[in-house]
């Protein structure tokens, strides 16, 4: 029996009356036997016209095209070929594809629905990683196809390039680094399959295949240094991924299985509180810090592709393998060089002696009313906040670009069109992000 339709067109109606309860189902359009006979059998079927005969409902395939599936139409009142949801019509062959797949496009191209798509979904365990990410992080969630209506006009569009061990995701149209979560979800990892020759998300105990560097010839990369067989996902090494506060993710070459430790010798490894913690979270530090080896030292979970490729320094003689718009990775380790890790106030942040944590400058922070905390010397990131009188009004925020004030959610002082938004991560720290049009 087929589900769909009962899950998606029924409707429960609850009757109180003098203390008892009873529930009527609304039966959907099609279980009319005016507008469709089939209905005398079941709901599960629509009549179609051309042959007299009944049919399942959401049924893929025949009397539809190969691609399309069967619906009932509210207009017109009778069943329809239609493409699944979330999937693009392509009119030239009549079929339907998903969208930011290579589809019916020319090689080094993919799908685009046509439309800045909204996507959904994503689970980043840090809300400092969706902070630093800015706008990226919004929209490098993972793309869920049947959360998505196109409404644009689909057509085909040329795939970035990427630096090596990084990989292009068409639904952002950024670039990732391999063996990182990227724009997948939690639990999953961005890789690159030479079989698809496509960069993708996903998790398996199986094998993969990646190019072996030495014969250039198709060869088994595992999952296993990334899968946790516990929970039946795979992780980033050197993050919290499924372990408890003070241990990190890993794999253990001696042992050939994934463990959650913490020694000296890892370079997550915060030697004042004697645990591990995964960078660029705040760890055992206080409100507003986070671990990182310097003051300087920000992420970068994506960067923007370029529309065309670097050149390369390979010699005219030497073979290689060709990808298309990105490079498969042997190793991608952006926490392998032993660091120390520190905890260091937040970008934009400066720090209070007297508080023993960092806050936002040029907001009240551990100042009176009246007054923002901003550094006590401009050239020294590391120098602790004092207190300073605010000229911006309440609902103002003082930008020290222009050093002017500015109502939130305003244009701000840009000449693009710079939209000013205060993004607030916690009860204590909050973040002001810019997005250009």
């Amino acid at each position: 029996m087929n589900y769909r339709a009962i899950i998606s067109t029924t409707i429960f109606v609850f009757v109180v009356h003098c203390g008892y309860s009873s529930a009527a189902v609304i039966p959907p359009e099609w279980a009319d036997v005016r507008v469709n006979p089939c209905a005398k059998a079941s709901w599960q079927y629509l009549f179609w016209k051309s042959d007299g005969k009944c049919y399942p409902i959401f049924k893929q395939g025949y009397p539809c095209p190969a691609t399309m599936e069967l619906v009932f139409d509210s207009s017109t009142k009778e069943a329809k070929c239609q493409c699944p949801s979330g999937r693009l019509y392509w009119e030239e062959d009549g079929r339907c594809y998903e969208p930011f797949t290579p589809g019916p496009c020319p090689e080094g191209s993919f799908l685009h629905p046509g439309q800045e798509v909204q996507s959904r979904g994503m689970q980043r365990q840090d809300p400092l990683r969706r902070t630093l990410h800015q706008v990226q992080a919004w929209l490098g969630q993972q793309y869920e196809p049947s959360k998505v209506e196109p409404l644009g006009f689909v057509h085909c569009k040329q795939r970035g390039y990427c630096p090596a061990n990084w990989g292009f995701w068409p639904a952002t149209e950024l670039c990732y680094p391999f063996d990182s979560q990227g724009p997948c979800q939690s639990g999953s990892l961005f890789r690159w399959n030479v079989v698809t020759q496509q960069a993708e998300c996903g998790c398996q105990s199986a094998v993969i295949y990646q190019s072996s560097t030495k014969n250039d010839t198709l060869a088994g990369s595992s999952w296993r240094p990334f899968f946790w067989p516990i929970s039946a996902t795979c992780h980033e090494h050197h993050t919290n991924g499924p372990c408890k506060l003070g241990e990190v993710f890993g794999y253990n070459q001696s042992a050939q299985m994934t463990q959650c430790s913490c020694s000296k010798q890892l370079p997550s490894y915060h030697a004042e509180s004697g645990q591990c913690f995964e960078k660029y979270t705040r760890g055992p530090c206080s409100v507003g810090m986070w671990l990182t080896s310097h003051p300087l030292d920000l992420p970068q979970y994506s960067m923007p592709a370029s529309v065309r490729p670097a050149q390369s320094t390979r010699s005219k003689g030497s073979k290689t393998r060709k990808y298309s718009n990105t490079q498969p990775v042997a190793n991608n380790r952006r926490n392998s060089i032993k660091q120390s890790l520190s905890c260091y106030c937040l970008p934009g942040f400066v720090y209070s002696e007297e508080d023993d944590q960092c806050f936002r400058e040029y907001t009240q922070g551990p100042c009176r009313s009246g007054y923002f905390f901003i550094r006590s010397d401009e050239d020294d990131i590391k120098s602790p906040g004092l207190c300073w009188k605010n000229p911006c009004a309440r609902q103002e925020l003082y930008l020290p670009e222009s050093q002017r004030c500015y109502a939130i959610h305003t244009q701000g002082f840009d000449s693009k069109k710079l939209l000013l938004l205060f993004y607030s991560m916690t009860d204590h720290i909050k973040v002001i992000v810019y997005l250009t049009f």
